[in-house]
């Protein structure tokens, strides 16, 4: 998925599970304009933890940007949650 904005800074959030039957926690990607990827894997937590940063990235130039996020692994019982992404115009 893209996301295009005009701005100084993005934050991804999202909602981390406890894993189920010893399953993996889901692992993603993101690359913004085109660069390296940076990869975040969600942590292994006991209780639903809302609003964790998936990523961020501040300090860009105040244009147009374009934030691919890539979901490298998910299941039924450790799903990527995304909550939203805010940034700063």
């Amino acid at each position: 998925a893209s996301f295009s904005f005009t701005g100084t800074s993005v934050t991804v959030y999202g909602t981390v599970m406890p894993p189920q039957n010893g399953s993996a926690q889901p692992a993603s990607s993101y690359v913004l304009d085109g660069g390296t990827p940076v990869s975040y894997v969600a942590p292994n937590v006991v209780v639903e933890v809302d609003g964790a940063i998936f990523f961020q990235q501040n300090g860009l130039s105040n244009k147009q940007h374009t934030l691919t996020i890539n979901i490298d692994s998910a299941s039924a019982a450790a799903p990527y949650l995304l909550d939203y992404i805010a940034y700063v115009p």
